[in-house]
């Protein structure tokens, strides 16, 4: 009975504990988890043997919290009613639209600062193009610069191939030109009648040693190797025809195209077997196969509309003095060939008497 009696006190006493906590906090607030009630067994008597009840067995399940609508230290939001939920969503809806806004604007300003600095970017590389270019010589003034180093390259010992060439010449004559234009006349240098006889001029339709050919394609002068077999033959069948071209040009103003066409065959025919020649020696053969093509260039000349001028003398050099074939040739037109092989020599003088005349012409402008 005495241990009954205890053991129902000690029930009581918790029973009551448990009470009063709950009574001393406000309703509804969240209580911490206790500590764990640990009831300390009862002392043993010769009663009861040292028999105790399970630990845990007398204590009393703690009492659920709900939350209400205020401070809520875990961070729940607190209840706020049906109107306070509904403003509070309302609230939230206008600022979530005007943070949109915000956003939108913000967008469009960064758009604009792209597309300026596209345009900035595109205008600089203008800018910089339009610089580069002012940088860049002018067609005019690329072709003055030529025509400036042609005329110190013609005035400073050039070599023999540009005086063949006529480039030297034509460099020359431009200077003088532009010094008769302006005025200027020096002391005559003359120029010798056999000199001239071997200038050659082109309108520039007709270039290249062809044109200085064509004065005497009815009176050819082969070159010692073509004089004999294998190409004697076809050496006379260039003969031949090229009289009847010369002949259908002054009967007509043109050649035929029978004819032409002949004569281009025949010659390129000769072409071939030089070319194909092994018993010349290596002076022979490049003297030969020179002759040939040129010879071919000559023939293409026919074809010019003013090939009969250059037949019948009309563009033959003339003048005694440089100055005098400077106003011929600047009236005509006309400007300096290529020399042929027997031209080459006279080249060199006529050379000599064009820089003779430019020299006196810059002593007098320099006054």
């Amino acid at each position: 009975m005495a241990f009954l009696r205890r053991i129902t006190f000690v029930a009581l006493l918790s029973i009551a504990s448990a009470a009063g906590s709950a009574l001393a906090q406000p309703p509804g607030y969240p209580n911490a988890p206790p500590p764990p009630h640990i009831v300390p067994p009862p002392p043993a008597t010769s009663a009861n043997g040292g028999a105790a009840l399970p630990p845990g067995s007398l204590t009393t399940q703690q009492p659920t919290a709900y939350p209400y609508g205020g401070y809520s230290p875990w961070g729940y939001p607190g209840y706020q009613g049906a109107v306070g939920g509904a403003l509070n969503g309302y609230a939230n809806v206008i600022s979530a639209a005007g943070q949109a806004e915000i956003s939108n604007q913000q967008a469009r300003m960064v758009q604009t600062q792209a597309d300026m600095s596209r345009i900035d970017y595109r205008n600089a590389i203008i800018n910089q193009e339009k610089y580069e270019q002012a940088l860049q010589p002018t067609t005019l003034e690329l072709r003055q610069k030529q025509q400036w180093q042609a005329l110190q390259s013609a005035r400073n010992n050039p070599s023999s191939t540009e005086i063949w060439n006529a480039n030297a010449l034509n460099a020359l004559f431009t200077a003088l030109q532009g010094a008769q234009r302006a005025g200027l006349r020096a002391d005559p240098v003359f120029i010798d009648p056999d000199v001239l006889h071997h200038t050659n001029l082109t309108t520039g339709v007709t270039s290249g040693a062809g044109a200085g050919m064509l004065k005497n394609i009815t009176k050819i002068q082969w070159p010692f190797a073509l004089q004999s077999p294998p190409f004697k033959e076809s050496a006379d069948k260039v003969d031949a025809l090229c009289l009847k071209a010369v002949e259908e040009v002054k009967a007509d103003g043109r050649v035929s195209a029978p004819t032409f066409d002949q004569l281009m065959k025949t010659t390129s025919a000769l072409d071939d077997t030089v070319g194909s020649n092994q018993e010349l020696s290596p002076a022979d053969y490049i003297q030969s196969k020179g002759f040939v093509d040129q010879l071919l260039n000559s023939i293409q000349s026919l074809k010019d509309p003013n090939v009969a001028k250059y037949l019948n003398g009309a563009y033959a050099a003339q003048g005694p003095t440089v100055a005098d074939l400077v106003d011929q040739m600047t009236s005509q037109g006309l400007s300096f060939a290529p020399a042929t092989p027997n031209d080459q020599p006279q080249y060199k003088v006529l050379y000599q008497a064009m820089l003779s005349y430019d020299y006196r012409l810059s002593q007098l402008a320099s006054r």
